[in-house]
């Protein structure tokens, strides 16, 4: 079993709301290569608030049913408009970066996953 000495939790939101110019997959990717580049073994992305941050799944999104959208939802929605799902961006540099950098993901089916 593998002992992790520093593990990183990205809030759902936190990204969206430092970001201020339109988010594009540039800022996912320097996103997971800050933290990897900061010397931590295991990323944890948290992809949700009772709402999820990332198309193509069958709960809603924190953009849908939401008339005055805050920053970081307005950047969450235009992402995924732009055909991008956050968490995929997110572990495929994971997985680029470091391999023992990880990201928690979501699946179709609602089962949680680890993906190395």
């Amino acid at each position: 079993m593998r002992r992790y000495r520093v593990i990183y939790n990205q809030d759902c939101t936190n990204l969206f709301s430092t970001v201020k110019e339109p988010i594009r997959p540039e800022h996912v990717t320097a996103m997971v290569d800050e933290v990897a580049e900061g010397g931590v073994d295991l990323m944890l992305i948290n992809p949700n608030a009772q709402k999820i941050n990332f198309p193509g799944c069958d709960w809603e999104t924190f953009w849908e049913n939401c008339s005055d959208m805050p920053h970081a939802i307005r950047q969450m929605k235009h992402l995924a408009e732009q055909g991008h799902d956050y968490l995929k961006l997110a572990l495929e540099r994971c997985r680029e970066k470091r391999d023992g950098l990880w990201n928690q993901y979501q699946n179709e089916r609602y089962a949680w996953r680890f993906a190395a």
